[in-house]
Parts: structure tokens; C-alpha cells; sequence
């Protein structure tokens, strides 16, 4: 028996059923998690981490769920009050570049409080159903308006430079003269990166450009070589649907992913969003190069992709692809249910994702793919402390038997309780600590109206 006197935390989480996502997947049924600062010190049984810890402050899990913040890898914040003002009207057959052009285009005229309110309400969101970090794709004209409000809400997030297009592609809206030029887009390359001076901020930056047939291979290279001095990940769309995955193929008389193999634009530092269309000729080439694929499995639905695409995630995951999710826009879809999402599809087209798959795919997974798995992602020692909590007091909660089920299919976020992100609380009891959420709506509301009015809706 240890005579040492116990070690002194912030904060300790004791009577958890811990789930670490740690390389060995270890779980701890009535587990403790201990903090101190903004980073994790212990995980393990309730009894071995209370004695070997006296904590400030302690958190009674009561029994349920713990388990590191989920991570989204794709959502394009300032569409988020767009995304229910546009009417509910069928999404024609063939190419959805016209509708999706007609129906956002007319709301994009956004004053800049218009984008905060946007921005404001999409963290907001996140938090409160348990997501402590998303990866913008380069479309917040204004990413030091994101930036204020991550570091307001105490959200992490990795930002990039906006609107790097520089081809007309086939989904892309008509721009003022010169909007799309190369030379625009390479002098706009990594803006945002010297947000990764300070180790312990919690916003980032990372390269992103469009992507789906709107990128030049000049704009491709310059912004892979920005992303590989600079050690930080490379993304952009791909595939959404069969306009765009075309309309690649036909300008390089190949594949899309067969000739970014080719040119070396397929590493573990790329990850390419969407992936709806993929030939079969592709998908070696994606396995081969260890990057991520990024699914957004409601726009399959949305868009009907898989009528002639089935997807391919399911399957590339087991074969050891890393796979992540991404939400796009709240379309009729929001945080926290593309796990339900991506198991009925994979049910199905007749594959299967368990549901520590699934947790895996929102959380290390994500952190992978943010080239921050050694800081983010699990619940291990020497990495932060972004820990949700949830509660049992729901009846999809009970039995409590197959947890991980009713966490990522049956309950999915409903019932998070508490959010910590960089040993901050943030959430608690449902609610978000730091700002005055009625505000925030209020926000919201006004912003929408005023959205209506520019574009002639009543």
C-alpha cells in the first residue's frame, strides 16, 4: 500500500462509464477521468484514480457516458441560417448545382452581423450537442468573425482562407469579373495558418480550397505544397455528385482520385470531402495513400447519389481508410445524427458499422484527419481535456446495456449534459455557461428577418 499523498487536480469525474477511444479501445464501467489544467492526467477504475488524486472539484457522472468530444470535419457556418430559410421544394433529378444555386444564392447577401449571428448560432449548436471542434472548408468570408466567437463559446475550430476557386466549375455561382483567377487564390494561400503560433489557442488554421471542379491543378499544387511546409492538413471537396466527379474526369480523361495519385496529391494529410461518386478504379488509390475521406452521408440521401453510386465508406473503413464525418449544412439533417444516418445506410447496401465504429469516426478519427491525434480525440493522459458527459434520466437511456448503442443510435445527442473543452466546462446541465443563450436566438431571429426582407421573401 502507497504511502505518497495524493496528487493534487482541478477537476475529477469519478462514476462514469469511461469510454477512452484509446488505441486499445479500453472502457472503464464505473471509471474515473482526472484533469488538471486544461489537460487529462488520469483515466482508469474509479477506485485507482481516487486515490491517487485529490481533486477541487469533483463531477458525479451518476453512471452515465463519458467519452471525448466528438469532432466534425465539414460544415460551412455562415449557410446555417440559410440552410432553413431556403423553401422545402423537391431537389431536381441529374445535376443539383442549378437548385442549390438558386435556392442558397438568394440568402448569401449577408451584412456581417448577419455572419456572426450565423457563426454564433452554428458553435452554439455544436456545444450543446457535445461537438468541441469543426474544420471549416474556406467558405466564413470573415474568419476572424469565427474566430471571436470560438474563443466567446470556448469552441475549438481550424479555419482557412476563404473562396480559394479559381475555375468556373460546374456548381460554382457566376462571381464579379475576376473572382475566379489563379493568381488571386496563390496569393491567398495560408492567411490563416499563423493561427498555429500559439500551441494552446483554441482556434486554428489549416489549407483549404473548394474544390469539386473549381480549382486549377496549378491552385491544387500550390495549395498541397502550402499544407505540406507548413505541416498542417490539406482539404477541399471532391465528388459530390456526378457534375462534378464528370466534369474532373472528362477534363483528365481519368478518374479524379487516379490522377491526384498520379500528380502525389494523395497523403495522410489530405482530406477530401464528400466522396458520393467514386468509380472502383478509385479506391485502392485511397487506400493506398492513407488519407482521410470525409462522409457526409445526409447529402447521399439529399441528392440521391446512391441510386447509381452506392456508397463506398462502410467498406473502405474496414479496410482501413480513415473515415470521418462531416455535417455540410443543416439541411434536414444536424449535429449528432450522422451516426444513425451512416449505420441505416450501411444496413442498407448491406455492410455493417458497429457503433464503437461509429464513436471512433466522430472523435479519433476527426483528430487524425486534423493531423492532432496526439492531442485530441481520446481520453488519454498528456492530451486535453474536450470531455462530454452525458446523463441516464432519458428513457432511451435505459437499460443501461449496450451503452455505446444508445449513445451513437438511440439517445444520440439528446442527452448530453456536460461539455469541457480545454478543462473548461462549457455545458452544463444542458446549458452553455459562458454566454446568455436567449440572446444568441435573439440573434439569430433578427438576422433571418433581415435575410428574408434583402431577398424578397415574406
Amino acid at each position: 500500500m502507497s504511502n505518497e499523498s495524493p496528487q493534487k487536480c482541478d477537476l475529477l469525474i469519478r462514476n462514469g462509464y469511461v469510454i477512452t477511444m484509446d488505441p486499445e479501445r479500453s472502457k472503464h464501467p464505473k471509471g474515473a477521468v482526472a484533469v488538471d489544467g486544461n489537460t487529462i492526467v488520469a483515466v482508469g477504475p474509479e477506485q485507482e484514480i481516487t486515490t491517487r488524486y485529490s481533486p477541487l472539484r469533483v463531477i458525479d457522472a451518476k453512471g452515465a457516458a463519458v467519452h471525448p468530444g466528438f469532432i466534425d470535419l465539414h460544415y460551412h457556418a455562415t449557410t446555417y441560417l440559410i440552410s432553413k430559410l431556403i423553401d422545402d421544394t423537391p431537389v431536381p433529378t441529374g445535376d443539383a448545382g442549378p437548385w442549390v444555386a438558386e435556392n442558397y444564392g438568394r440568402f448569401r447577401a449577408m451584412e456581417d452581423e448577419d455572419q456572426y449571428a450565423s457563426c454564433i448560432l452554428t458553435g452554439l449548436d455544436m456545444l450543446k450537442n457535445g461537438f468541441t471542434m469543426f474544420m471549416d472548408p474556406g467558405t466564413i468570408d470573415e474568419p476572424d468573425v469565427m474566430a471571436e466567437v470560438c474563443e466567446a463559446l470556448g469552441l475549438r475550430a481550424s479555419l482557412a482562407d476563404p473562396a480559394m476557386m479559381d475555375i468556373h466549375g460546374p456548381q460554382q455561382p457566376e462571381q464579379e469579373a475576376g473572382f475566379y483567377d489563379t493568381e488571386r487564390c496563390l496569393k491567398g494561400l495560408g492567411k490563416q495558418l499563423w493561427r498555429n503560433d500559439d500551441p494552446d489557442s483554441l482556434v486554428r488554421g489549416h489549407v483549404s480550397i473548394y474544390g469539386m471542379g473549381s480549382q486549377s491543378v496549378e491552385l491544387m499544387k500550390a495549395a498541397k505544397a502550402c499544407a505540406d511546409e507548413n505541416d498542417v492538413p490539406f482539404n477541399m471537396h471532391q465528388s459530390q455528385s456526378i457534375d462534378d466527379a464528370g466534369f474532373d474526369r472528362e477534363r483528365f480523361g481519368k478518374a479524379p482520385f487516379i490522377y491526384w495519385a498520379e500528380l502525389g496529391l494523395l497523403d495522410d494529410r489530405c482530406s477530401y470531402v464528400h466522396n458520393n461518386i467514386l468509380w472502383k478504379e478509385e479506391l485502392q488509390p485511397i487506400i493506398d495513400s492513407g488519407m482521410t475521406l470525409v462522409w457526409v452521408p445526409g447529402n447521399s440521401f439529399y441528392y440521391r447519389s446512391r441510386k447509381t453510386f452506392p456508397t463506398e465508406m462502410p467498406g473502405l473503413y474496414h479496410r482501413g481508410v480513415n473515415i470521418t464525418f462531416g455535417i455540410d449544412v443543416c439541411k434536414t439533417w444536424t449535429f449528432g445524427q450522422n451516426s444513425l444516418l451512416a449505420y441505416n445506410i450501411a444496413r442498407e447496401e448491406e455492410q455493417y458499422l458497429f457503433p464503437d465504429d461509429l464513436l471512433a469516426i466522430q472523435t479519433i478519427n476527426g483528430a487524425k484527419a486534423l493531423l492532432l491525434e496526439d492531442r485530441l480525440g481520446s481520453l488519454e493522459p498528456g492530451k486535453r481535456a474536450d470531455i462530454v458527459i452525458r446523463r441516464n434520466d432519458l428513457p432511451e437511456a435505459v437499460p443501461q446495456h449496450h451503452i455505446e448503442r444508445a449513445l451513437m443510435l438511440h439517445t444520440l445527442t439528446k442527452n448530453v449534459d456536460t461539455v469541457i473543452v480545454d478543462g473548461r466546462i462549457v455545458v452544463k446541465n444542458g446549458h452553455h455557461t459562458l454566454i446568455d443563450e436567449e440572446f444568441v436566438y435573439q440573434l439569430g431571429q433578427k438576422a433571418a428577418d433581415r435575410m428574408l426582407e434583402r431577398a424578397g421573401v415574406k
